[in-house]
């Protein structure tokens, strides 16, 4: 019956999160406006209840990361444009999934679906230095070409000095 429940709930709050809209076009009228802001409250409020279900029932992560709500997560953490609370709890709640007993099961996900690109793209933002996946994995190993240039330098001379 609890399962059930938390089936239920999930399957009632996330497919809202991909219906509101909360972002008013800049020549909105106020209808539009007041529209937004009511949808960016619900937003929020359906945040709150996620991350207070996931504190009472943290199993129910695997649920959430398997379905679009993981997809919707990441998706408003890159949101371009200004920083608003909504994408602030959305990389809360994104972290507290990260970090809890199901956490190597939506970090699986997150790698499957390029989320950990996605994650660095957002946080080189914050930082202010672009960030592209070539462009680390070129950093990653770039350290390691002049060691192995000096190794085969090392080695060359081993060999010369025995002859």
């Amino acid at each position: 019956m609890c399962c059930q429940l938390g089936a239920d709930f999930l399957a009632l709050l996330v497919p809202n999160l991909t219906r509101l809209n909360d972002e008013a076009p800049p020549d909105a009228s106020a209808t539009a406006v007041a529209n937004a802001e009511s949808d960016a409250s619900t937003i929020y409020h359906i945040l709150g209840c996620l991350e207070n279900f996931l504190a009472l029932r943290p199993r129910m992560a695997r649920d959430l990361a398997s379905g679009q709500c993981l997809a919707w997560l990441m998706q408003r953490c890159r949101r371009k444009g200004r920083h608003d609370q909504n994408r602030g709890y959305a990389a809360e709640l994104l972290a507290v999934l990260v970090q809890g007993e199901e956490g190597a099961y939506v970090c699986e996900r997150l790698g499957s679906a390029d989320g950990i690109d996605h994650l660095l793209e957002v946080l080189s933002v914050s930082c202010g230095k672009p960030y592209s996946a070539q462009a680390a994995t070129e950093r990653h190993l770039a350290p390691a070409l002049p060691q192995r240039r000096s190794e085969r330098r090392r080695g060359a001379r081993v060999r010369r000095e025995r002859l």
